[in-house]
């Protein structure tokens, strides 16, 4: 029976590229393959290895092993395990096209452990998330680029979920003769349909890049195009024992300590009160003990 498909059998013996050693795969599939291969060799040539014109022995394939290792091993420090174990995936596709076979099964185990090591890493701080406080952003933040100096702040006064804020535009940002009011329409704790508004001060870090981006942004796009889990690892490495969320734990402490009410909070925040209780690390119990009340 006819499938349509050009059963090519091509046995090449160097390094090229997908179109040239497989004619069996759709074309999205080859493409698909083929970038993630592209991407490997260039991290093999960053490493010192170059796989153009190698020839396919016993030694290369080994080689490859130790290189793929290492890859793996980098890109799970960045990314999330689902897109490091999909980039392994297209890797092993296009070996197995050029007929270099790797051990599938130690690379399996690799990743699961490093999957495993994750979650454990994830529950440890969910158990307790600290607070990023904005003396302790300060120790570290010059030494990350631009980019992220800037989300760091505006997540801190800001108090957004990295999702809020990288789906913001300049048309949820108004500015008024004190600063920035942001309409937060994607909200997890909002109903579809109604909106938070949050307020960034026009002097502060974080107002700052408000006026900087929104001169350099036009109006449909996105302040940022970094992802979630780039933003979320690069703090989480930056800040050792810190996540993203230890961000508005951070500012809900810091506003608390220096005077603001729990209901001030919530209103930058979107909380409950009880969300943001829990949020509140590193009270001074001298400056906001009830005893001073009475």
């Amino acid at each position: 029976m006819q499938t349509g498909l050009s059963l090519r059998i091509v046995k090449p013996q160097s390094f090229l590229t997908i179109e040239e050693y497989s004619y069996t795969m759709r074309k999205n599939t080859r493409e698909t393959y083929g970038k993630q291969f592209e991407k490997f060799k260039e991290f093999c040539q960053v490493k010192g290895y170059s796989l153009e014109n190698s020839e396919k022995t016993e030694e290369m394939r080994q080689l490859i092993e130790e290189l793929l290792k290492a890859y793996i091993n980098e890109s799970a420090e960045i990314y999330s395990i689902s897109t490091v174990r999909t980039r392994f995936y297209a890797i092993v596709k296009a070996l197995n096209y050029m007929n270099i076979l790797i051990n599938i099964s130690a690379f399996k185990e690799l990743i699961k452990a490093k999957e495993n090591k994750r979650a454990e890493e994830n529950q440890t701080l969910k158990k307790k998330t600290p607070a990023l406080t904005k003396d302790k952003i300060r120790e570290h933040i010059h030494e990350l680029k631009k980019n992220y100096r800037d989300i760091v702040w505006l997540l801190y006064y800001g108090a957004f979920r990295i999702s809020e804020l990288l789906s913001l535009t300049p048309e949820d940002i108004e500015l008024n003769d004190k600063g920035y009011v942001i309409s937060v329409k994607s909200a997890k704790n909002l109903k579809t349909g109604k909106e938070q508004f949050k307020f960034i001060p026009e002097n502060s870090e974080a107002g700052s890049v408000l006026k900087e981006r929104l001169s350099n942004t036009e109006v449909e796009e996105t302040l940022f195009n970094q992802t979630r889990n780039v933003v979320s690892m690069t703090i989480a490495r930056k800040w050792k024992g810190y996540t993203a969320h230890s961000l508005r734990a951070g500012f809900i402490t810091d506003a608390l300590n220096n005077g603001a009410n729990i209901e001030q909070v919530c209103s930058q925040t979107g909380q409950t009160f009880a969300t943001a209780q829990n949020y509140y690390r590193q009270i001074k119990a001298d400056e906001n003990n009830a005893v001073n009340f009475v």
